[in-house]
């Protein structure tokens, strides 16, 4: 990710939740190398490589591909940009959840609120986009 400019993109969300997914991806591997160890739960290591990393690319490709398909300025909605940001934290309640146990409950309810809160916010704003409306 070095290589990549991480830092000029910052004030672009498009490209930003892009990088962010890529590190999602790479902390998940990380900690699933410290599991091996003993340190903290292969579990919790896998959801974070799969919502941070999968589940973020997910929602950063289908925003951009959507606005692109439909013609409309490659800029993320607000609330888009917010659901961004959602997911990471969706990753590290659901870690904490399998990694302490007295989390487990209200750590996988968070993880699961926020994930469907990320993905609620990216439905609706680009509900217009898939009702095949052209470019207002």
């Amino acid at each position: 990710m070095a290589f990549w400019r991480s830092r000029t993109v910052a004030q672009n969300p498009l490209l930003a939740a892009l990088h962010l997914a890529m590190l999602g991806t790479g902390i998940g591997a990380l900690l699933q190398g410290a599991a091996a160890f003993g340190w903290g739960e292969e579990i919790g290591a896998l959801h974070v490589s799969a919502i941070a990393g999968v589940g973020g690319m997910i929602l950063a490709v289908m925003s951009r591909a959507t606005l692109a398909q439909t013609g409309r300025p490659l800029v993320a909605p607000r609330p888009v940009a917010l659901a961004y940001a959602l997911l990471p934290f969706a990753a590290l309640a659901r870690w904490s959840a399998a990694s302490f146990a007295e989390a487990y409950g209200p750590g996988t309810l968070a993880a699961a609120a926020l994930w469907c809160l990320a993905f609620a916010l990216f439905a609706l704003s680009y509900a217009p986009a898939f009702g095949g409306r052209a470019n207002p």
